[in-house]
């Protein structure tokens, strides 16, 4: 791509010179949500606490309404104002230095503890497939040199295709292995409670545990601001239109139906984790296992052991616990190494030349994968309390997000520092909360520490907001007046500026600022199911009825004889209160499949309404070919400027100005739309402008008919 001088060399190795289409875009996204955890951390969470496992497919619908509700707008933003990093939309909304970093540390550090975790997974798998002693570190030492060498040599791009890959790896063994179990030992259905090895699986959950399944769910919303999954939104439409075949039939875009990767995909990784997990309990124990160090790698060495079919699958299943682990930790190494590089080592070398930078980028991702494995390879307690811990950390950035993306009115972004503050007390919290009263602690009450650390988060901000910053904040909502006293810069209802040294450099994203008007204008004619209350509130309710709120511990076992009190109820083998999850969890699925067919293929394009009002040129979409190069750090995208001045020119000579644009007032009988062909109405001038800009070639006019000629030169009386 540098060579043909298609992209600049940062973005062509960190952002592929966002030239990939859905499918890859799919299946990376599908690889690195459904990552080592699933293809282990499942099986092995269901062969320890039984069916409670089946939390990680009930979570994921809210994971994806989260990219949904955010990623829609954020992409949009994207491509209006040229953010090439997860922090860049902060930057661009609240102009605050302090506030940047403190996002850019929340996302370094959730990554780091992230791909500790794969590191953890990998060594304990890795080892235990081999025979190798758990605590051997050198095997998972040269992996991880192996993916930063993917990611040194290739980028972007390389970890796409290698995702894609492993992802299709995975899906492959976790659609056979529950079938190749129930034909060589029998499933869920041959399962007998009364001499199942673990017979407490068929007990209703504790409260504890119902409890903690209700507040996982909830925190899963957070997904979206991991950075190596907000790097995905900038192609975030194709994504999660995954496979939207589109035909040209006379010149009309026709949808056809889509397999939707994403909402099934959960119930090719999760579900049948959950079933390996539990019928392995079974298959260990008539074999004689008790207690392995990984349950997933004993269970896939029963497979090997039956030879035939059984053992390929098995092998497969192998490579597909290694691939998925990678999969995930090559695109968090990327991203981590993308934010350091161009948010913090860009910004002190500005002059430094793209090579050097891609140098400095490649030491920064080896920084950060030395980091992780020290951290992965000390740490003891599993990979478990290693993701209990990340998911708090990263949610703390989602209060500035969701602030900075939605709102009514301008008045009510809070300021950068209060949101900053809130940031700080969040992450301080969690982590005192998590070391100093939950980890090593079994008497410890089922509390989150990522949903109270946002509530104190918010709290924190919303105080600070009131108290310092923005007093008249909270005169307003005391009185319910607006005060107009802007004239009197003692008031207090003047904001507190920021000082110089904490407004950072902004011109690579436009020459307007960021409101929430621009924002709201750049989102018009799209559905946004973030603003339905009904979805919201669909959401939240379908959170607390997939939970088994039920009396836990049913029916009892009786402590004397170890036998039970009465027969648990069963259907096709499996506890009724698990049978009656599964099918209540189809609903916020069905509703998300709703949510996602009705998203249209591309932003609104309204011609009739530009011709006849107008449009922003602050709202004018950068092509690939204006974003895949940019020459320094805040240097402005000379092409976009230019076309959205030439913009601004024509609106003036046809009598359109700025403030008319604002209301939105129509000028159609002014200026005699019907009389103007249509290859000199304003829609047809930004299309052709934008085809200009992406370097298509443009048609030859000179042999055009002459007719034709004479159509485009006429001019309305």
């Amino acid at each position: 791509m540098e060579q043909n001088c298609k992209t600049d060399m940062l973005t062509g190795h960190y952002l592929g010179g966002r030239s990939f289409g859905p499918l890859l875009i799919a299946g990376t996204i599908f690889a690195s949500i459904f990552s080592g955890y699933t293809v282990i951390g499942v099986p092995n969470e269901s062969y320890r606490r039984g069916f409670y496992g089946f939390r990680w497919l009930t979570s994921s619908p809210y994971i994806n309404y989260g990219f949904i509700c955010t990623g829609v707008r954020l992409r949009k933003a994207s491509l209006v104002r040229n953010y090439s990093t997860s922090v860049d939309f902060i930057t661009d909304r609240f102009r605050s230095q302090l506030l940047r970093y403190t996002i850019l540390a929340i996302q370094v550090m959730g990554s780091i503890i992230y791909v500790a975790a794969q590191v953890n997974a990998l060594q304990s798998t890795f080892n235990s497939m081999f025979g190798i002693p758990i605590a051997s570190a050198w095997p998972v030492i040269c992996i991880f040199t192996i993916i930063l060498a993917f990611e040194w040599a290739g980028g972007l791009a390389a970890v796409a295709m290698s995702d894609s890959i492993q992802g299709l790896v995975m899906v492959v063994s976790f659609c056979c292995i529950p079938f190749v179990i129930l034909k060589n030992y029998g499933g869920w259905h041959n399962l007998d409670p009364i001499t199942y090895a673990k017979p407490e699986f068929y007990q209703t959950p504790s409260k504890e545990d119902q409890w903690s399944f209700w507040q996982f769910s909830l925190i899963n919303v957070c997904f979206f601001s991991l950075p190596h999954l907000v790097r995905a939104i900038e192609r975030f439409l194709a994504a999660m239109m995954i496979l939207t075949i589109r035909h040209l039939e006379d010149a009309t875009i026709v949808r056809s139906p889509r397999p939707f990767f994403s909402k099934v995909g959960p119930w090719l990784a999760s579900l049948p984790g959950v079933f390996i997990g539990t019928v392995g309990v079974q298959m260990l124990y008539d074999a004689g296992v008790e207690n392995p160090p990984s349950p997933f790698t004993a269970i896939i060495e029963q497979l090997l052991s039956w030879g035939g079919f059984p053992e390929v699958v098995g092998i497969i299943a192998l490579t597909a616990s290694l691939a998925a682990i990678m999969s995930t930790a090559d695109s968090l190494i990327i991203a981590i190494s993308q934010l350091i590089t161009v948010e913090v080592i860009w910004p002190l070398k500005p002059d430094a030349s793209q090579s050097q930078l891609t140098w400095l980028a490649r030491g920064s991702s080896f920084v950060a994968v030395v980091i992780a494995l020290v951290t992965g390879i000390l740490w003891k307690s599993g990979v478990s309390a290693l993701t209990a811990i990340n998911f708090p950390v990263v949610m703390q950035a989602v209060p500035a997000y969701i602030n900075g993306l939605y709102g009514s009115t301008e008045t009510q972004r809070l300021h950068p520092w209060s949101l900053a503050m809130g940031a700080s007390a969040g992450i301080i919290y969690t982590f005192s909360f998590f070391f100093g009263y939950i980890f090593h602690n079994t008497e410890a009450k089922p509390v989150d520490t990522g949903i109270t650390g946002v509530l104190l988060n918010v709290f924190v901000s919303v105080l600070a907001e009131f108290l310092v910053f923005d007093r008249s904040k909270f005169m307003q909502l005391v009185t319910r007046k607006k005060i107009k006293s802007d004239d009197d810069e003692k008031s207090p209802s003047i904001p507190v500026q920021t000082p110089v040294w904490d407004v950072p450099n902004t011109k690579r994203f436009g020459e307007s600022n960021l409101t929430v008007s621009l924002l709201n204008a750049m989102m018009e004619g799209f559905p946004e199911p973030i603003r339905s209350p009904a979805y919201n509130a669909m959401f939240l309710l379908s959170v607390s009825i997939i939970t088994p709120l039920i009396a836990e511990g049913q029916p009892v076992i009786s402590e004397a004889t170890n036998e039970w009190v009465s027969l648990p109820p069963t259907v096709l083998g499996i506890p009724w209160w698990f049978f009656k999850q599964i099918l209540l969890s189809i609903l916020p699925y069905a509703a998300l499949l709703k949510i996602i067919w009705d998203m249209p293929n591309e932003y609104p394009f309204n011609e009739e309404k530009i011709d006849s009002s107008g449009m922003d040129p602050a709202l004018l979409e950068l092509t690939a070919q204006e974003m895949n190069f940019r020459s320094s750090y805040d240097a402005p995208n000379e092409s976009i400027a230019r076309r959205r001045s030439t913009l601004s020119s024509k609106l003036e000579a046809i009598g359109i100005s700025k403030s008319q644009l604002d209301n939105a007032k129509t000028l159609r009988e002014e200026h005699a739309l019907e009389y103007i062909p249509k290859e000199q109405r304003l829609s047809s001038i930004i299309k052709q402008e934008a085809i200009e800009a992406s370097g298509v070639a443009v048609k030859d006019e000179s042999k055009e008919p002459q007719e034709m000629l004479q159509l485009k030169n006429f001019q309305p009386q």
